[in-house]
């Protein structure tokens, strides 16, 4: 846990730093993401696979990107949540799809 500590004190100052400049943020998270492999996230995060908080590296840093936009300024993110709700829909329906999968396969 000490790792994933240490690893969400990264995201969050990379959030802080890159919340006004969102392409530079997007491309973080990609690069994260393709340069990490799953299997390699463990060695980052410190928790096993099999753990239901087990996230890739960049997923913990667009959480974090997420939660210091709706700290910072949660205004212009209520606006495009209220202009575009079914993306909004879309997305909680995958959240939801993805955390049943992973709990019935027991991953």
């Amino acid at each position: 846990m000490l790792l994933l500590a240490v690893w969400l004190l990264a995201c969050s100052v990379a959030a802080v730093s890159l919340r006004n400049r969102p392409v530079e943020t997007v491309c973080a998270a990609l690069v994260l993401w393709l340069i990490v492999p799953a299997l390699g996230a463990s060695h980052i995060t410190g928790l096993v696979s099999t753990s239901p908080i087990a996230f890739h590296p960049a997923t913990w840093l667009i959480l974090a990107v997420f939660a210091v936009q709706v700290a910072g300024s949660p205004a212009p993110v209520a606006g495009v949540v209220a202009r575009h709700p079914y993306v909004l829909l879309m997305v909680a329906l995958f959240a939801v799809g993805a955390s049943f999968t992973s709990i019935q396969s027991g991953s």
